[in-house]
Formats: C-alpha cells, sequence, structure tokens
C-alpha cells in the first residue's frame, strides 16, 4: 500500500487511521482474457488518545512500508503558588 492510499485524522482526542487499495491484474493472449483479478481491501482504527495532546507537533512518517506516528502530550502546567499579602 502506498501512504496517498492512507488517512490519518486527529478529532477530539481520537486519533483514526484509515486506509483502502483497489487492484485489478488482467493477463491477455492474443486478444482474450485468461485471467482477471481484482482485489478489494479497507482498514481503518482508531485511538483515543485523550485531550493532552499535542497537535501541532504530530508527525506521520512513512518509509519501506511502515507508517510511524510520533503523537507528544503536552506539557503539564503546574500549578503556581503564589503569596498573597494581608492588609
Amino acid at each position: 500500500m502506498s501512504k496517498e492510499h492512507i488517512n490519518v485524522t486527529l478529532e477530539n482526542g481520537v486519533l483514526t487511521l484509515e486506509a483502502e487499495t483497489h487492484r485489478e491484474n488482467k493477463e491477455e493472449k492474443e486478444g482474450r482474457v485468461i485471467r482477471e483479478e481484482r482485489r478489494y481491501g479497507k482498514f481503518l482504527r482508531s485511538f483515543n488518545l485523550g485531550e493532552d495532546v499535542s497537535e501541532k507537533e504530530i508527525d506521520a512518517n512513512f518509509k519501506d512500508g511502515v507508517l510511524t506516528l510520533k503523537v507528544p502530550k503536552r506539557e503539564e502546567v503546574q500549578p503556581q503558588r503564589k503569596r498573597i499579602e494581608i492588609h
């Protein structure tokens, strides 16, 4: 499958991978069809990543038929402690 057939989306903390492929193979001899094959495949997978995902830093890489996704979490905001003076 090529990367053009793969679709990756993130919506409300849910990462969805979709892929679809169509292939046709036809063998002819002397103008007559000897063999004809059609293949169709669809893949759909969803992962709930939660709301603490850094959407802007998501990285997708497709190399040698392997899709690699890096989905970093947002840095946790530490509660700040502030001293309030009493008058």
